[in-house]
């Protein structure tokens, strides 16, 4: 298994130069030892792993993400409708980016 490089690019963007390079590798298939199974809801992703001799079910609660989207897409939501012009415009950049982190 090795490393070749199929392509390569570079771009400019903002005064800075950035190279994009593509590459592909061979690997070789293995048999799988068991099968998950992914189920992504509102609150939660929920997975299950089932191999021969054991079987293994995973929550991760993902609510706290979904009320910082909501919040911050209310807050974005008045502020569009309660402010205008530089204002408007200054908030929104405030908190536009604001959705994957607080």
């Amino acid at each position: 298994m090795y490393w070749q490089v199929k392509g390569s690019r570079l771009v400019k963007f903002n005064n800075e130069y950035h190279l994009h390079v593509t590459f592909r590798k061979t690997v070789e298939e293995k048999k799988a030892e068991g099968i998950l199974g992914i189920d992504v809801n509102e609150s939660s992703i929920d997975l299950a792993v089932v191999k021969p001799n054991k079987v293994k079910f995973i929550k991760i609660d993902i609510s706290e993400a979904k009320y910082i989207r909501d919040r911050y897409f209310r807050k974005r939501r008045s502020i569009q409708s309660k402010t205008s012009g530089k204002t408007k415009a200054e908030l929104l950049a405030k908190y536009s980016g604001r959705k994957s982190g607080g």
